[in-house]
């Protein structure tokens, strides 16, 4: 069957910059680019347009997508057939259909995918999820939703279809995808003018790219780990203070708690002055971040398999992660980047040490990083999924 309409289903989409909503760009796009219509159906959080237009892809934002309260069958219902008289796909993908997690009641959430997931099953194409999570939180109450009769799981990582498979799923057809980058996005950006200004020269800037604060609760994330990066810089300032750490931070859109903390953690580990922020960017100016850094580092406790490792390859950078999750299917120790112990703020302040003081260890594994992200291009990892498509589509028909 020759398809012509997809429908890309997200709990959240640009202009919000995250590595969900960087993939379902990249697969819009890609399709695009294959003469393949492309609609995106995600939240309304911010107040945009319900019915907007990104880069040629008709987005839809309606308020019952991921919402924290269940909506009601009639209200699902309506939403959805408006938007299916405008736009009638021939195949449609969630991006974590299986894992509602933005929803402040994963319970409420998973109901409304329910609701949504039986509408589009009646129109009579393939359904399928994009996994991006091993579904690490409330994997009991998602259950019901990995046991729905999805026409094909795609998992970004070994790690996660493994975990998938120790919790249980209903879908036999499962196809493992890794997440793919564009390189010369990464590797032909200009400097950051915020980055430039801070760094003095011969230092090397340590990046930490993700979010120190979740968004939806506004607590300290955990898992990113960066009170790890912090210790580390501490025990490495002892013995070489040729760096300083550069933190994504919106300090005007944080409570003064939250602030408080974490300059008082500063203060105690004798950080000042080493420690910078600059604000959140847009997906088209984080490779400016990127190229002006050198090491970037992100000990999370547990990846799926993050984006950010393979942007910084592609802008030729050193790239360190923590020894779990699927980010030991990327990067390998010594050889294209550094893994770490994620609870060992020594080995990680190491580590930081040779990178610095070592160019041609520095030099040897941002070369072979960058070679890596290249075997990860987005195109081929794109044409991938474009096999899939059809896999399920000849399975429907």
């Amino acid at each position: 069957m020759v398809f012509k309409k997809i429908l890309l289903v997200g709990w959240s989409f640009y202009p919000k910059v995250g590595g969900v909503e960087t993939v379902m760009l990249q697969h819009a796009k890609f399709l695009l680019s294959k003469g393949i219509e492309v609609a995106i159906l995600t939240a309304n959080i911010d107040g945009q347009k319900n019915d907007d237009n990104v880069r040629g892809i008709k987005v839809f934002r309606r308020t019952f997508i991921n919402s924290g309260e269940e909506k009601s069958d009639s209200e699902i219902e309506s939403g959805l057939n408006d938007v299916l008289k405008i736009f009638r796909p021939d195949l449609i993908q969630f991006h974590n259909g299986c894992y509602p997690a933005g929803s402040s009641s994963m319970e409420s959430g998973s109901n409304n995918v329910i609701k949504m997931f039986n509408i589009f099953k009646s129109l009579k194409v393939p359904v399928l999820d994009y996994a991006h999570n091993a579904q690490l939180k409330d994997p009991e109450a998602t259950q019901r939703l990995r046991n729905l009769a999805w026409d094909g799981i795609i998992f970004v990582s070994k790690y996660v279809q493994c975990s998938w498979e120790k919790l249980g799923f209903n879908s036999s057809r499962r196809f493992q995808i890794y997440n793919g980058v564009m390189v010369g996005k990464f590797s032909q950006s200009r400097l950051s003018e915020e980055i430039e200004k801070i760094k003095s020269p011969g230092q090397r800037v340590i990046l930490f790219p993700s979010r120190i604060f979740k968004v939806s609760t506004g607590k300290y994330s955990e898992q990113k780990n960066f009170h790890l990066v912090l210790e580390a810089c501490s025990l490495l300032k002892g013995r070489n203070e040729n760096f300083t750490l550069v933190a994504i931070l919106d300090v005007e859109k944080q409570s003064e708690t939250n602030l408080a903390n974490l300059r008082d953690k500063i203060t105690r580990l004798s950080l000042g002055g080493f420690v910078h922020f600059v604000p959140s960017a847009s997906s088209e100016k984080m490779p400016e971040y990127y190229k002006s850094s050198d090491i970037i580092c992100i000990p999370s406790v547990n990846e799926a398999f993050s984006l950010s490792y393979l942007e910084g390859m592609a802008a030729r950078r050193v790239v360190i992660g923590s020894s779990t999750g699927g980010t030991v299917e990327l990067i390998q120790n010594g050889k294209n980047g550094i893994l770490i112990d994620p609870r060992d703020s020594q080995e990680l302040s190491e580590a930081l040490d040779k990178l610095i003081s070592d160019d041609k260890y520095f030099d040897r594994l941002s070369s072979a990083g960058f070679e890596t992200a290249r075997e990860f291009n987005v195109e081929s990892k794109n044409k991938e999924l474009f096999e899939v498509y059809h896999q399920c589509l000849s399975k429907i028909n």
